[in-house]
Formats: structure tokens, sequence, C-alpha cells
């Protein structure tokens, strides 16, 4: 059987457990069929089923325990999407998506955090544009933490790992640490005075100012690989 073929079994098993858990005939701590049951029911191969059990494990949907059997997770919202990372393979490819998402998501992620950050939160953020560029994920997830959802916070924290090529290949452009910093320093200000308005177009304008200014830098690397 080619992988492929293994993958779109896999995905089968998964689909079915996922819908049992939504419509509630499975439930935390219930404890999934066997490996020899799920053959029996999926007739698919070992291969399939172990790749279905470990892709409902990554997620967090099910604990698996050595020579006890697979079981039903807490199913904490929070933390079924907690390794996002693990599951979305990321090149530079599809940087442009993830530039979409982060664009969508963080301006409201912003005003939300204006509403809701605690002064800790927001002396934590304080802290954060004192130093340099390197800690700019840590400001980001102090962000998105101080809006109190947890699946922003679970989403929004793999999504930023994700994007570490992308920061690596910035930090590289003329110009572009000093401007970000002082973006950063609008921003807080604007979460501190808890104006979500100012803290939407903040964080939208630094978005813009950053992804522009990779894209630049991508066409000029591109551009010097061809001459």
């Amino acid at each position: 059987m080619r992988g492929d073929e293994k993958t779109v079994f896999s995905e089968r098993i998964v689909r079915d457990i996922l819908d049992d858990i939504n419509n509630g005939v499975l439930k935390p701590g219930d404890k999934l069929p066997g490996e020899k049951q799920l053959l029996e029911i999926y007739k698919l191969s070992r291969g399939s089923v172990r790749e279905a059990l470990r892709t409902l494990q990554i997620m967090n949907v099910i604990n698996i325990h050595q020579g006890k059997g697979s079981f039903v997770a807490s199913l904490d919202t929070g933390s079924l999407i907690q390794h996002l990372d693990f599951v979305i393979k990321l090149d530079e490819t599809n940087f442009d998506d993830l530039f979409d998402t982060r664009q969508i998501l963080e301006p409201e992620i912003a005003a939300m955090a204006a509403q809701r950050a605690t002064g800790e939160e927001i002396a934590a953020m304080r802290e954060q544009i004192r130093q340099d560029y390197h800690v700019d994920i840590f400001l980001h997830e102090t962000i998105v933490k101080a809006t109190k959802n947890p699946f922003l916070i679970r989403f929004m924290t793999s999504i930023y790992h994700l994007g570490e090529l992308s920061r690596k290949k910035t930090m590289k452009v003329p110009g572009l640490v000093d401007k970000v910093h002082d973006q950063h320093v609008a921003l807080v200000e604007a979460i501190e005075s808890h104006d979500p308005q100012r803290a939407r177009k903040c964080m939208k304008d630094h978005l813009d100012f950053v992804i522009t200014s990779y894209r630049n830098h991508v066409r000029k690397e591109k551009e010097a690989d061809n001459v």
C-alpha cells in the first residue's frame, strides 16, 4: 500500500472517532476499541490503524497507555490544538497562508488584549519591548495570553513558532529591528491605555510592515540568485 493511501485510510478512522466524540458516543475517559478490534471494524492495515491513533494522540484527543489501551482525553478546549505545529508542515511556499492568518487574527487579538490585559501582563509586555528583537515572539505570546481565550492562546502560540524561519529572514532587513521596536512600543502603549481601536490599528500596521519587508527581502534574494 502506498504511503498516501495509508494516510487517507487513517484519516477515515480519525474522522469517525472525532464524530463519535462530537455526538457524545465517546466521552472523556472512555476506552477505544483495541488495535485488533479496529482492524476488524475497518478492514485496514495495521499501519493505517496505528497512524490514526498517533494522529489522535498528537491532537490530544486520546491518551495512549502502554499495555492498557487508548482512552479519550479530557478534551480541554485549549489542549486540542496545542500541537498544531506538529500537524502543519510549514515551508517557504506557504508563508503567505501563515501571513494571511496572522493578518486576520492578530489585530482583533490586540483589541481584545487592550480590553482584558491585567497590570501584571502589561508590565510583562513593557519588559519585553525593552529587550531586543529576539524576544518578539514572547511579546506576541503575552498579548494573546491577555485575551484569556484558550483557543486563541494555543492556536497562536503554534502559529508564532511556525513563523520562526520568516523571523530569521526579516531580522536581516536593514533598519527593520529599530522600526519594529517603535511599533511594539506604540502597540503596548495602546494596550496599556485599554484602547482597542488603537491597539487594533497598531497591530495591523506592524504586521503589514513586517510582512512587506519579508516579501521584499525574499524577492531581492531571488533576484540576486538569478544574476
